[in-house]
Parts: structure tokens; sequence; C-alpha cells
């Protein structure tokens, strides 16, 4: 037997809300893999190396829109 508390003996306390803390649904976990491939999709197009031109494929504004559009599809 360990020192460690169990979802049968913690009923009270900062194991408790760390437990709590701990549970997200799949709902809530597919959500936030999601997030997260949105935001890794708009880093990729961000991160666009230079051409040999010296220039690049988007310009700042571009680039600012794809962030936002990412960052508010956090909320």
């Amino acid at each position: 037997m360990t020192d460690q508390p169990t979802p049968e003996t913690v009923t009270t306390g900062a194991h408790n809300d760390a437990l709590l803390r701990l549970h997200i649904t799949t709902a809530e976990r597919d959500d936030a893999r999601a997030d997260v491939a949105r935001l890794r999709a708009a880093l990729e197009l961000i991160a666009v190396p230079m051409r040999p031109d010296g220039s690049y494929n988007r310009d700042r504004g571009a680039c600012g829109s794809i962030a936002r559009g990412a960052l508010a599809s956090l909320t």
C-alpha cells in the first residue's frame, strides 16, 4: 500500500481539487486537440520559409489575420 490518495479515500482538500482538475471529458479532449491542430496549421502557414527572391508568400497583414483567426477559435 502506498501513501498516495486514491479516489476512494480522498473526499476533501487539495488532492480532491487536483483530481477534479485532471478530469476532462472526451469531448473536451477532442476540442483541445482540434484547437492545437488549428494553431499548428496557422503556425505552419506563417512559418513558410523565404522564397529564393528574398520575399515571403504572405505579408505581415495576412500572417496577422491567420494568427487572429486561430486565436479566435480558442474562445
